[in-house]
C-alpha cells in the first residue's frame, strides 16, 4: 500500500507541491487553474489570528528558524524530537 507522510512545514513551504502529491497518492488529481490558499487564520476567537499572528506569515517566520521552531517546546517535546 502507498502511504505518504505529510509534515505541517512540506504544506507550509510546498502547498501545491505537496497537495499534488496527496492527490497522486490517493489517486486523485489536483484541478488546473491557479492554486490559491488563504494568508489568514482561518479561525477567529481566541488562540485564533489576533495578536497570536497564526496567519501564514508569522508560521513562516516561525518554522524557517530552528530556534524559534523548538522554542515553545517542553523537556519531554524535545526528548520526543531527539
Amino acid at each position: 500500500a502507498d502511504r505518504l507522510v505529510v509534515r505541517y512545514e512540506d504544506l507550509l513551504f510546498d502547498t501545491e507541491g505537496t497537495i499534488r502529491r496527496v492527490c497522486d497518492c490517493v489517486g486523485g488529481r489536483l484541478a488546473s487553474g491557479n492554486f490559491n490558499f488563504k494568508a489568514q487564520a482561518a479561525k477567529g476567537g481566541k488562540g485564533h489570528g489576533g495578536s497570536q499572528q497564526t496567519d501564514r506569515e508569522a508560521a513562516l517566520r516561525k518554522y524557517s528558524s530552528e530556534a524559534e521552531r523548538y522554542r515553545d517546546l517542553s523537556a519531554d517535546d524535545l526528548k520526543y524530537y531527539a
